[in-house]
């Protein structure tokens, strides 16, 4: 959305997942094809007409895809200087902290994301521009809607905002809220809105979030 409707340029490191796998994922998800159906290339001829529409509205935004793996902090920091000073860059994302390898010598992974988190938000202030880090929690952690204790302080403290994405049906089979997510505000340094929930929904073919007025 930033880069195809606001067109601002937008910087991605994609650490989890290919430069391919990545834009496959952005081009579902905006052409609304499902995702099997770009892997296969199994497409019938309206779905390959929005992927080919599709396709020339992203080849003319200006997304700057990294998927360099094990990349260091610093790595980070140096090629988005450099984007910004080049591209004009307006947002950073990043997949995920716990991928990125930090400039110091850490003894656990812990001081590491601690190390990490702390960089960034440097970076974004010395940058002015909003950086989106996503954070895998525990997987001991799944089946309970997260809080903010399930995240390591320093990474709190270093960030402006904290949102949980907790999909109960996931977890419930005979849950209620089939195919809705909870967008959960744990932390907004910028507003009240802390512990609020917006309630999206999820478009699992498209691997899109979206309000839930366009159900």
């Amino acid at each position: 959305h930033v880069a195809t409707k606001e067109n601002i340029p937008v910087a991605i490191f994609s650490l989890d997942m290919s430069r391919e796998q990545c834009t496959k994922r952005i081009l579902s998800s905006q052409a609304l094809v499902e995702n099997n159906k770009l892997n296969t290339g199994k497409l019938n001829e309206e779905e390959w007409e929005k992927v080919i529409k599709t396709s020339e509205q992203l080849s003319n935004a200006e997304i700057y895809i990294d998927d360099t793996v094990g990349i260091s902090i610093n790595k980070i920091r140096e090629k988005c200087i450099k984007l910004k000073q080049e591209k004009n860059i307006g947002l950073i994302l990043i997949d995920s902290l716990q991928l990125i390898s930090s400039n110091k010598k850490c003894n656990t992974r812990e001081e590491e994301d601690s190390e990490v988190s702390s960089a960034l938000k440097e970076l974004a202030q010395e940058l002015n521009i909003p950086i989106i880090v996503t954070y895998q929690l525990s997987r001991a952690l799944e089946d309970k809607r997260p809080i903010l204790s399930d995240i390591k302080d320093d990474i709190i403290k270093n960030s402006d905002v904290v949102m949980f994405l907790h999909r109960d049906d996931y977890y419930n089979p005979y849950s209620e809220k089939k195919n809705i997510a909870e967008l959960i505000i744990a932390k907004n340094s910028y507003g009240t809105s802390n512990n609020s929930i917006v309630e999206l929904i999820f478009l699992d073919k498209w691997l899109k979030f979206d309000s839930l007025e366009k159900r």
